[in-house]
């Protein structure tokens, strides 16, 4: 099942450990806070467009 997991930098895992964790799972960063999706929704909905267009 493809899967996407939209990291906020100040998450302390980094994206290698998510994949580590996560297996098969798409993993990507964005420069923002806890609630990633309100402080940057159109960078957040374009990620999310990208992904979904692949699957």
């Amino acid at each position: 099942m493809p899967s996407l997991f939209v990291r906020a930098a100040s998450l302390p895992m980094t994206e290698g450990q998510i994949a580590e964790r996560y297996p098969g799972m798409e993993v990507t960063t964005m420069d923002a806070g806890h609630f990633l999706h309100m402080e940057k929704p159109e960078q957040f909905n374009a990620l999310l467009s990208k992904f979904l267009e692949r699957v």
